[in-house]
């Protein structure tokens, strides 16, 4: 009984999580696309996404501009999505995903 359970609220928290997933790569691949800067969204894996950078010299400003998207997803009403609770987002950078996560 207790896995039925514990299996029903995963699903919805879960289901809640992937269309805030969702949300933030539409609303990121915009704002890389109006922001200039040659990059790319390469693969999403669960609660993490992996941008292409063309030019190195500009990692840092990829990675804040997707920290922002990451953190700014409001409701249909433009409400913060988690109400008072703080969607917080970080990333890193590198020439290979194992190096950004360590970053």
């Amino acid at each position: 009984m207790w896995r039925a359970q514990r299996q029903a609220v995963n699903a919805v928290v879960q289901g809640f999580a992937s269309c805030i997933m969702k949300e933030a790569m539409v609303l990121t691949a915009r704002e890389l696309r109006r922001s200039g800067l040659a990059a790319r969204i390469v693969v999403q894996v669960h609660d993490e996404v992996v941008v292409e950078v063309d030019n190195v010299c500009d990692a840092e400003r990829v990675l804040a501009l997707v920290v922002r998207c990451m953190e700014s997803i409001t409701d249909q009403h433009g409400d913060p999505i988690l109400g008072d609770v703080p969607l917080i987002a970080s990333g890193g950078f590198g020439p290979t995903w194992v190096d950004a996560k360590d970053h």
